[in-house]
């Protein structure tokens, strides 16, 4: 039985670090890296699983895991004299996905944060539970 979960940045406080923001910005969308004064999520979206293996006998295990991402970023960069802030959506159809979960399984499961290394093209998503 596979349970399908929607968590967001809008709806659920979780944290998201992004790596190599700078160097993905300077090659994608051509942005001077000497000018980025911040770099953000502004909305972050992850769909994930709750999948439990059962048996005649009881319940074999169970597993959180992330299937798709989403990202949108927020930058801050001068421009000339003056400051600018722009959104860009991330495209991450080309990223590798893995999931990190606690081995203690009691209370409830949520998205606890997501680290996204633009560089390498890596997401983790890190779904533990609170206690």
């Amino acid at each position: 039985m596979t349970e399908k979960f929607i968590s967001t940045t809008n709806e659920q406080s979780f944290d998201v670090d992004l790596l190599n923001a700078e160097d993905w910005l300077a090659d994608v969308h051509k942005i001077d890296k000497e000018t980025i004064e911040s770099v953000s999520a502004s909305l972050c979206r992850v769909e994930w699983d709750f999948h439990i293996e059962c048996r005649s006998w009881g319940v074999k295990e169970f597993s959180c895991y992330a299937v798709e991402v989403g990202l949108d970023i927020i930058v801050e960069f001068i421009d000339g004299e003056d400051s600018k802030e722009v959104e860009y959506p991330v495209d991450l159809t080309e990223f590798e996905i893995d999931t990190e979960t606690s081995s203690i399984f009691a209370g409830s499961f949520q998205v606890d944060s997501v680290m996204i290394d633009l560089g390498i093209k890596d997401i983790t998503v890190y779904i533990n539970q609170e206690y």
